[in-house]
Parts: structure tokens; C-alpha cells; sequence
């Protein structure tokens, strides 16, 4: 078998099933093995049903009220009458009576079944520790930290060899560029590492809040990786931008007050939320002022008849 008839083999369900009746129906197909059974929708919600009640009946009796308590009944009700009966109509007074007592602990607590499912889960082996949200911005954070070390050992260690070619007038070895390079780098790698950290602790603070008040859902963390971004391109922008003559690690500018570009980069990153928060809040003001069509009016209700 030659290459071209290799080839057109993986071109064909490329070019003839995408779009086709079969693939459609081959995707329908999937969409229905996707959707879970009755059986499968009843264990799923009597498990964060039980935790609900679990919260409930340990944390909420003394700040309940009337409508709160009747919705625990309610709740434990239904979930012996879901275990059953496996019908839709004990679903569906299973679906109702958590609502009714999730209204409560969410709006007082911030907390329902899936958050204490998500706060009580724990990770399977190695890989699922390093690879689960609420231990990864302490694993990321160390990561940073090691990074931010080893720069602040490459930047003696290449101040000692350019001083050390300065006095002998060896100006062209690699040992020489390399550190020239490094020097180079290192002022804009700091402030990136130190930020990243920043953002890191202010993540673990925040998760580790959550994972006390069972409020954690891993829902809601989707966004780590963009909020350390944010830390460490806002802690090289402040550095940028303020501490222009420094060399990246706090020895010049700032030293005398003790508040130079590490400080400055690390609290960009740790404040990183607030700080984008006010940056856009000023933007979206700024371009709604130079907005050609002027700022917009809400609309003027209709005279009432």
C-alpha cells in the first residue's frame, strides 16, 4: 500500500462523513448514549441531597428559619420516598425539595450539595493530586518560588563572572555572553516569577476559604491558570513601567524604603483581581466618554394609561 492510497484512506471520513446522514445519525446516536438513565439522575441527586441534609441538620439549625426547616423535612422525605420509588415523580419532589432548602444554605452559606460533593472529593493518586484545582495553585506556587530562587542565583552569579571579565578584559567568551544574556533577562523573568507567586497565594487563600466554609465548587475554579497569567503580565507591566532603572531584583531602586520590584510585583499579584477589576472599570468609563454616540440613556418608560 503506497502513501497517496494511505492518504486518501484518512482524507475519507474527512471529506464524505463530516456534514453526512450517517455521521449525523452516528452523532444523535452518541447524544442519547450520553444522557443519563433515571437510575443514574436518582443516585446522583439523592447523594448531594443526603449531603444537603447532612449540612443542614449539623451547621444551620440555630440560623434556620420556619420555611428552612419545613424544606428539611421536606428534603428528608423525599429522599426515603426516591429510594423507593425510583420514578420521575419521586425525582421530581426529590429536585423540589432540595431547591427549597438550597435557597437557604446557598444564599446564606454559599453552600448546596455539589459544593460540599466538590469540598469532601478527594483525588486519586499522584497524578490526581498535582492535577486537581484545590492543591494546584499550591503546586504551581512552589514552582514559582524555585524559579524565582534559581533567577536570584543566576543574577549573582552573573554580576560575579561580567565583574570578573571587566577587571581580566575577557569580553568574548561564552561564559561571558551567556551571563550578558541572562542579565538581560533576568530583569523581566523576576517580576514574572514573583507575580505568578502572588497570584498563587492570593488563589490558595482564596480555595482554602471555600474548602473550610464547604463552599468550594470546582465549577467555579476553571479560571486559574488565566488569573496566574494575569498576575505575572501584571507584575511585569507594573515593573516595566515603574521601576525602570532597577535591575529586577530589588538592589537599586526602591531598597532605601524597602519596597522595590519584588515587593511591587508580588502585590500585583496577589491584588491581581481587584487591580484588573478597577483597570477595566476605568477603561469601560474612558471609552464610553470617547464614544462618538455619547453615553447611552436607558430608555424612557412608557406613559402609563
Amino acid at each position: 500500500m503506497g502513501l497517496r492510497s494511505i492518504w486518501r484512506r484518512l482524507r475519507r471520513p474527512l471529506r464524505f462523513g463530516f456534514g453526512s446522514a450517517a455521521t449525523q445519525s452516528r452523532g444523535s446516536k452518541g447524544m442519547q448514549d450520553q444522557v443519563p438513565t433515571l437510575a443514574e439522575r436518582l443516585r446522583c441527586a439523592c447523594e448531594e441531597a443526603d449531603l444537603l441534609a447532612w449540612y443542614f441538620a449539623r451547621h444551620c439549625p440555630g440560623d434556620a428559619d420556619e420555611a428552612a426547616s419545613t424544606g428539611y423535612i421536606e428534603l428528608i422525605a423525599a429522599l426515603a420516598a426516591a429510594r423507593d420509588n425510583e420514578t420521575e415523580e419521586s425525582y421530581r419532589a426529590l429536585m423540589e425539595a432540595y431547591h427549597k432548602l438550597a435557597w437557604f444554605t446557598y444564599s446564606t452559606y454559599e453552600v448546596h450539595g455539589r459544593s460540599i460533593q466538590d469540598t469532601l472529593r478527594r483525588p486519586q493518586g499522584w497524578f490526581g493530586c498535582l492535577a486537581d484545582r484545590r492543591i494546584l495553585p499550591v503546586v504551581w506556587g512552589a514552582v514559582f518560588f524555585l524559579s524565582a530562587l534559581a533567577l536570584h542565583l543566576l543574577d549573582a552569579w552573573t554580576k560575579t563572572v561580567l565583574g570578573d571579565s571587566a577587571s581580566a578584559g575577557e569580553a568574548g567568551s561564552t561564559e561571558v555572553l551567556c551571563a550578558t544574556l541572562l542579565a538581560a533577562c533576568i530583569p523581566l523573568l523576576s517580576p514574572v516569577a514573583w507575580g505568578a507567586l502572588g497570584a498563587c497565594a492570593a488563589l490558595a487563600k482564596r480555595i482554602s476559604d471555600r474548602l473550610s466554609a464547604m463552599s468550594y465548587e470546582d465549577n467555579r475554579m476553571r479560571a486559574l491558570t488565566a488569573r496566574i497569567f494575569l498576575g505575572a503580565a501584571l507584575a511585569l507591566i507594573l515593573d516595566v513601567l515603574v521601576f525602570v532603572e532597577g535591575d529586577g531584583t530589588g538592589s537599586e531602586s526602591g531598597s532605601e524604603i524597602g519596597f522595590g520590584p519584588i515587593a511591587a510585583a508580588f502585590l500585583a499579584g496577589l491584588f491581581v483581581q481587584h487591580i484588573y477589576g478597577v483597570l477595566e472599570t476605568f477603561m469601560r468609563r474612558i471609552s464610553r466618554a470617547i464614544s462618538p454616540e455619547g453615553p447611552r440613556n436607558p430608555p424612557t418608560p412608557p406613559p402609563r394609561s
